[in-house]
């Protein structure tokens, strides 16, 4: 019993450490706002990513999009615009681990772009949790 609990109070110690950018999933592809739905989902089903950040062309973040909800779309012709989300929060990438699980958690979408600097490095969301238990 003593070990388990050892190892469980390790692992607390440890995930203290962990900032935002730590466990957050990096941000590769760009799906912009005129993007038809089947190319967001083609990118999206291709990275393996469950969220995604939506640009303008000035490289400007308008938007995230779920892959699940965009699977639903009956017509994917349509442009992602129609389909982002637009009302999303922003995180820190400095802010520490906890904090942003806390988050992510409560966020309605389960999902929020991380920032540093005034630039977007990255996307925190549901997945990106479940890797914290695995993070050396």
């Amino acid at each position: 019993m003593q070990a388990v609990m050892d190892f469980y109070q390790e692992d607390f110690e440890r995930d203290s450490y962990l900032k935002v950018h730590d466990i957050m999933n990096i941000e590769e592809i760009q799906i912009y706002r005129d993007d038809t739905i089947e190319t967001a989902i083609r990118i999206m089903e291709w990275e393996g990513l469950a969220h995604a950040c939506v640009f303008d062309h000035q490289e400007k973040l308008v938007g995230v999009v779920n892959f699940e909800e965009l699977l639903k779309v009956k017509k994917k012709s349509d442009a992602v615009n129609a389909y982002m989300h637009q009302d999303f929060h922003k995180i820190y990438g400095l802010l520490d681990a906890d904090t942003g699980i806390k988050a992510v958690m409560k966020e309605r979408y389960h999902c929020m772009p991380v920032f540093e600097n005034q630039r977007i490095i990255g996307i925190l969301n549901y997945e990106s949790l479940f890797d914290v238990r695995y993070y050396n």
